[in-house]
């Protein structure tokens, strides 16, 4: 979860990935033989900008990994320096060199991406009962990063529960920096309102029967009421803000979903209800320290940092345009940019955009507009598959609250690193899987109901 013992952490993901992506293909290949039924017909852009990020890992390996001619290496932007220092000396470069600047990071880079990609396409094939099995498991890990943090702060500094990380102190979680728990928690923010405003299912089985009824209705505001707590107590500003946003969303079609249930008045007192909690929350955790966070001082200082940083990167990025440095070569040849104003040592740019681009160059393009393609795309399906004045089906709510959690890591990813811990990237790359699940005119009752 820290993103420590990293070979061993991404060692175990990578076999656990590549075993949960055979059998899927097996199954899937398996059901379509059995049932002899074709498949639904997609649009060939949404079909290619789906494969385009599904098989990310393996096409720029293949184009920053392959050796090529260090003559044509040489001539590439960015590179000779390299070489001239090698010569100083007295070494001679190789007859073949990749195009990443550090191979190993990029290898490592793309090993570590295998299991958020396989995320993604198992969020894309899987049954809507079976998501929402596992939406259910993260949502439980919510809440055992809830209670660890009540723990740490119970504790103090020397709680056990920090597990002897660094951060001690703050509210951290199980990772080792406060914005990422905020990240995790605001991703399971949309999971929340998923859970409580969907149609009983007809048929609970396993894990689904976590999922509160009428007498759990207590217990389930409880524990939606202890992540906002420990979300303001993170003090992460950049995860509070995104988060905000997610639950004006989340509140919108939470009337929208009850519209047929709730009258005028009985809509405004949610709101007030919502609105009382958000308060609440802000009140029990004391709103000095808070803000202390958000001074104005204090907030252009650290503005002031991560403008250099970016700017810096920025730099970089048009060093090495049009072809990148390598995935996740960052660390290793941004020292070369760093301004002098900004002291320590930098393994993250804070604005993973940037950071993308400086990277992987023009190679980032085609993801970045697969990416706004099918968000967009998407957008207008779920539009249409839900007149005005009709009943929001859970279909439908699952996919609208999934990518609410997926954007919350996306708009803080603007100021940190988010994308770069597994748990976090994992986490964002199945929420934004469902989000683009197919939607259909004449989709099974198993993944409707």
């Amino acid at each position: 979860m820290r993103g420590g013992n990293r070979q061993l952490a991404i060692g175990v993901l990578l076999a656990v990935g590549l075993f949960t992506l055979a059998s899927l293909i097996t199954h899937k290949l398996s059901a379509a033989a059995s049932t002899r039924q074709p498949a639904p017909s997609r649009p060939k852009l949404w079909t290619a900008a789906i494969a385009l990020l599904a098989t990310s890992p393996l096409w720029l390996a293949l184009l920053q990994l392959t050796p090529i001619p260090a003559e044509l290496w040489t001539s590439l932007a960015g590179r000779q320096d390299y070489l001239s220092a090698l010569g100083s000396i007295g070494q001679q470069p190789p007859e073949l060199l990749p195009l990443s600047l550090n191979p190993n990071a990029t290898r490592a880079a793309l090993w570590s991406a295998l299991p958020a990609s396989v995320a993604f396409v198992a969020a894309l094939m899987l049954q809507r009962r079976d998501t929402d099995r596992l939406l259910a498991i993260l949502l439980a890990a919510a809440a055992v990063q809830t209670l660890i943090a009540v723990l740490q702060i119970g504790g103090g500094k020397t709680s056990l529960f920090y597990f002897g990380s660094s951060h001690a102190g703050s509210v951290i979680g199980t990772f080792n920096n406060r914005n990422h728990l905020a990240d995790f928690l605001g991703m399971s923010v949309p999971l929340w309102f998923y859970f409580a405003l969907r149609s009983s299912p007809k048929h609970r089985t396993g894990i689904a029967r976590l999922i509160p009824r009428n007498a759990w209705w207590p217990v389930w505001i409880v524990f939606g009421f202890a992540m906002v707590v420990v979300l303001l107590l993170t003090q992460s500003r950049g995860g509070l803000l995104s988060t905000s946003l997610a639950l004006i969303g989340c509140g919108w079609l939470m009337l929208r979903t009850q519209s047929q249930q709730l009258s005028p008045r009985m809509r405004w007192a949610a709101i007030a209800a919502l609105a009382f909690t958000i308060v609440a929350a802000l009140i029990s955790v004391g709103l000095e320290d808070l803000a202390k966070r958000v001074q104005a001082d204090r907030l252009i200082v650290d503005a002031n940092v991560r403008n250099a940083y970016t700017l810096s990167t920025v730099q970089a990025l048009q060093h090495f345009w049009p072809w990148g440095s390598g995935a996740g070569t960052f660390e290793a040849v941004f020292p070369r940019f760093q301004d002098l104003q900004t002291i320590g040592y930098v393994e993250y740019a804070h604005n993973d955009y940037p950071q993308l681009l400086m990277e992987l160059g023009i190679f980032a393009l085609p993801l970045i507009a697969a990416v706004l393609y099918l968000a967009i795309y998407q957008l207008r399906q779920l539009k249409r598959s839900t007149p005005p004045r009709k009943t929001i089906r859970n279909s439908t709510l699952q996919r609208q609250l999934a990518g609410l959690g997926a954007l919350v890591l996306l708009l803080h990813s603007t100021v940190e690193f988010n994308t770069h811990i597994p748990a976090l990237a994992i986490t964002c790359a199945f929420l934004a899987g469902v989000y683009l699940r197919p939607i259909t005119a004449t989709s099974s009752a198993s993944d409707e109901d």
